[in-house]
C-alpha cells in the first residue's frame, strides 16, 4: 500500500514533461505545500518557454533560426522521435481540477460506514426478497384458490367413460369400406365376403354401441372438460411452491437481512452522501486509467527512445547545467547581439523556468519510483476497483429513494417464521405435471373429437339398423347374385352412404386420439396430498406481509444491489 500512496503523491507535483499535478497536498511541519500549477495548459506553457530558450541557444551557436524549429529542437532535447513532437501522449492526460475532486472524494469516503455488518450479504437477502415479490399477486391469488374443488374435478376426470376411445371402430370401418368399394371382386371372393357379412352381423351390437359412444362423446367426457384452463390456476400454486422453496433455502439469509434494517439504513445514509461525488469519482477513475495506459506506453518498445527523467538524458544535473549556462553573461550578450527582443523573452522565460525547476529534483525521483514494477502492479490492482466505480449506474436519485424506502420498511417489516409445513417439492412437481396432462388431454380430446359433431347419423338408430337388415340377408347359402344385390342396396342408400362416411372419419379420428396418448393419463388416479398442502406452505411465515411491505414502499432491490456493489468496491480503496 506504501507504493500506492507514493503513486498518489506523484499526483501532488508537476512532473517535468510528464504533466502530473497535485492530488493531495504534502504536509511538512503541519503546513501544506501547494504545487505551482494544477492545469495542463500551465505545463504546456512551460514547454513553450523551453522551446524559445532552446531556440535562443541555437542562435548564439550560429544556427540559422529559420531552418530549425523550436519544436524540432525540443523534440531532440527530449529524445522523442520526429513524429512525436506534439507530445500527444502527455497532452491526453486531463488533469485539470483533479486535485480538488480527489480531496472531496477523500472527505466523503471518511464519512462512509465500512460495511462491518456484511452489507453484501444483506443486499443479497433483499435481492432474493425482491425476486419473490415479483410473484406477490400470484401468491395472494393462490391463497384464495379453491384447490379442493380443483382436485375433486381432477379425481372425477379419471372416472370418465373411456369407451369413446376404443379402437374397435377400425375393423368395422375397414369392412364397410370394402362394401362401398367398386373394385371389390365378388365373383372371385364370394366365400370371404359372405364370412365378412356374417362377422359384421355377429359384432353389430358392439358397432351400434360404438356409434352411440362416438355420438355422445361430449356427455361421456363431461368430467374431463373442467380441466381445460387448469394450467393457469396451477401457475399460481407453482409460484407458491417456487417461493416456498426459495424461502426455505434462504431463510437464514433473508431473516438476517430484515433484522439488520437499522444498520442497513445507516449504511445507505453514508452511501447517499458518497454517491453525490460519484461523477467526480468517475472522472478520477478515467484519469487514473489514462495515466496507467501512459505509463505502460512509456515503458513499451514503441516509446523506448523517450527519456522523460525531467526531460534530459541525465536527469536533474542536465537541467541545472542548462540554467547555469543561460545565466552566463556570454550567452546573454550573444543572444542580444542577434535579437534584442529574444533576450527580453528569454529573461522572462528564465524566471518562469527557475520557479518550475524548484520541483525538478522531486519530479525526477517520483518518475523513477513510478517506473518500478511494484507501483505499476498497485496501479493495475486499483484499476479494477476504479473501473467498477466508473461503470456503475448508481445515481443520487436512486440512493436517496433507497434511503427513504428502507427507513419506511423498518416500520412495516415483521420477523419471519420458519414454515411449519413439510414439503416434498419433487412429488409436488410430479403431481402438478399430471394435472397439466389432464389439461392437455381435455384440450386435445375436444379438438380431435369435435369433427364428430358433423355426423348426426351416428345417433340415428333407424339408419344403423337398416344396415344391419341388409347385412343379415347374407348367410352361408347366399349366392354371388345375393351378395351383389345386397351390396347394391347398401351403396345406393344415401343414409347408409352418410353412415359409411361417418364411420370412416371416426376411425381416422380415433387413430389421432391414440397417437395423442389421450387415454393413458386418465388410467391411473393419483393422491393429491402433496398438492393440497402446498397452499399452506407460506401460512404464518409473515413472508407475504413483508413482500407486500416491499411493494407498497416501492423498494428497489436492484438499486440496493447497485449500492451494495458500489459500497463494497469503494471501501476497498485506500484513499489516505
Amino acid at each position: 500500500m506504501n507504493d500506492f500512496k507514493i503513486c498518489m503523491r506523484i499526483l501532488q507535483t508537476a512532473i517535468f514533461f510528464s504533466i502530473f499535478l497535485v492530488i493531495v497536498g504534502q504536509k511538512t511541519s503541519g503546513k501544506t505545500i501547494k504545487p505551482p500549477s494544477s492545469a495542463i495548459h500551465d505545463v504546456t506553457d512551460q514547454l513553450s518557454i523551453l522551446s524559445r530558450l532552446v531556440n535562443g541557444i541555437a542562435i548564439q551557436n550560429g544556427f540559422d533560426s529559420n531552418s530549425i524549429t523550436p519544436d524540432a529542437l525540443l523534440s531532440e532535447l527530449l529524445h522523442v522521435g520526429p513524429g512525436n513532437v506534439t507530445l500527444s501522449e502527455i497532452q491526453n492526460l486531463k488533469t485539470e481540477g483533479m486535485a480538488k475532486d480527489y480531496e472531496e472524494i477523500v472527505k466523503s469516503a471518511s464519512t462512509m460506514t465500512k460495511g462491518s455488518f456484511g452489507m453484501e450479504e444483506v443486499g443479497s437477502g433483499f435481492e432474493i426478497l425482491g425476486k419473490m415479490a415479483e410473484n406477490l399477486d400470484m401468491l395472494k391469488e393462490a391463497e384464495a384458490l379453491n384447490l379442493t374443488d380443483i382436485l375433486e374435478k381432477a379425481t372425477s376426470a379419471h372416472k370418465v367413460n373411456k369407451r369413446v376411445f376404443s379402437s374397435s371402430i377400425h375393423e368395422f370401418a375397414e369392412n364397410i369400406d370394402k362394401i362401398f368399394d367398386d373394385k371389390t371382386l365378388i365373383a372371385s371372393a364370394t366365400t370371404p365376403m359372405i364370412e365378412m357379412f356374417k362377422k359384421m352381423v355377429k359384432k353389430f351390437d358392439d358397432f351400434e354401441n360404438k356409434c352411440e359412444d362416438l355420438a355422445s362423446y361430449k356427455s361421456y367426457l363431461k368430467e374431463l372438460w373442467p380441466m381445460i384452463g387448469l394450467t393457469e390456476e396451477l401457475n399460481k400454486l407453482e409460484a407458491v411452491a417456487s417461493t416456498a422453496k426459495t424461502f426455505n433455502e434462504s431463510f437464514i439469509l433473508i431473516s438476517s437481512s430484515i433484522k439488520k434494517m437499522d444498520e442497513l439504513n445507516k449504511e445507505l445514509a453514508s452511501i447517499d452522501l458518497v454517491v453525490g461525488n460519484l461523477p467526480k469519482m468517475k472522472l478520477v477513475a478515467k484519469n487514473l486509467k489514462s495515466m496507467k495506459l501512459f505509463f505502460e506506453s512509456v515503458l513499451s518498445a514503441k516509446l523506448q527512445k523517450r527519456l522523460l527523467t525531467v526531460g534530459f538524458p541525465n536527469g536533474v544535473p542536465d537541467a541545472l547545467q542548462l540554467f547555469n549556462d543561460l545565466k552566463s553573461e556570454w550567452v546573454l550578450e550573444k543572444v542580444a547581439s542577434k535579437n534584442g527582443k529574444e533576450l527580453e523573452n528569454m529573461k522572462t522565460d528564465l524566471n518562469g523556468l527557475k520557479k518550475f525547476n524548484k520541483f525538478a529534483s522531486l519530479s525526477d525521483s517520483f518518475w523513477k519510483i513510478l517506473k518500478t514494477s511494484n507501483v505499476r502492479e498497485t496501479l493495475k490492482k486499483s484499476e479494477a476497483i476504479w473501473s467498477t466505480i466508473e461503470l456503475t449506474n448508481l445515481s443520487s436519485h436512486i440512493a436517496k429513494n433507497l434511503r427513504t424506502s428502507s427507513s419506511d420498511l423498518s416500520k412495516c417489516f415483521k420477523e419471519l417464521n420458519v414454515s411449519s409445513v413439510t414439503l416434498d417439492f419433487h412429488i409436488f412437481e410430479k403431481r402438478i405435471e399430471k394435472l397439466r396432462e389432464l389439461d392437455r388431454v381435455a384440450v386435445e380430446a375436444g379438438r380431435l373429437l369435435s369433427p364428430l359433431d358433423k355426423f348426426p347419423v351416428l345417433s340415428n338408430k333407424a339408419v344403423i339398423l337398416s344396415l344391419k337388415t341388409e347385412l343379415q340377408k347374407i348367410d352361408e347359402n347366399s349366392t354371388v347374385i345375393d351378395l351383389e344385390k345386397s351390396m347394391k342396396n347398401i351403396r345406393l342408400n344415401p343414409d347408409l352412404k352418410n353412415l359409411r362416411d361417418a364411420i370412416s372419419n371416426a376411425s381416422s379420428i380415433i387413430t389421432e386420439v391414440e397417437n395423442a396418448e389421450i387415454r393413458k393419463p386418465l388410467e391411473t388416479l393419483e393422491s393429491w396430498d402433496d398438492v393440497s398442502i402446498m397452499q399452506e406452505a407460506l401460512e404464518n411465515t409473515n413472508l407475504v406481509n413483508n413482500l407486500e411491505c416491499l411493494r407498497n414502499h416501492s423498494f428497489n432491490d436492484k438499486g440496493l444491489s447497485q449500492a451494495v456493489n458500489f459500497g463494497s468496491q469503494f471501501v476497498q480503496l485506500d484513499l489516505t
